[in-house]
């Protein structure tokens, strides 16, 4: 049995992931809570990224629910840099977005905020968004 440094409930000690630095062995914070807290920061650096790239809304079609919106690369290169920052490890949004804010945001010209409706356009369509050769 473990207590959970954020709920304060003694749980089983499956309910812990591993961490081989603490002398248990085990992490500090139950997986049900990592769970929320990890939710709650991936939100908080999305809305924080964005606001760095122009702002919560699609650049093209103007969405604003945060959940379809996604950084952009402008010049379509997504791919070749996320393979140059991650290696062979593969580096989703959260690792990009991680690392841009590391690095204090950036290259504002080389990225923008879309909707995923308008980067899948975009990504199909040679580069442009459908909404832009109307």
């Amino acid at each position: 049995m473990k207590i959970c440094s954020i709920c304060k409930q003694n749980k089983d000690r499956v309910n812990f992931c591993k961490d081989i630095a603490r002398k248990d062995k085990l992490c500090h914070v139950c997986k049900k809570c990592r769970s929320v807290w990890g939710k709650t920061y991936r939100k908080k650096l999305k809305i924080e990224i964005f606001n760095a790239y122009g702002g919560p809304v699609c650049k093209c079609c103007n969405e604003k629910e945060i959940c379809f919106l996604s950084l952009d690369h402008v010049n379509n290169d997504g791919a070749k840099e996320r393979k140059e920052l991650f290696k062979n490890n593969h580096g989703g949004s959260y690792h990009l977005y991680e690392k841009l804010k590391q690095k204090c945001f950036p290259d504002k010209n080389r990225y923008q905020v879309l909707c995923m409706n308008c980067q899948w356009g975009k990504k199909n369509n040679f580069g442009i968004c459908p909404h832009q050769q109307k």
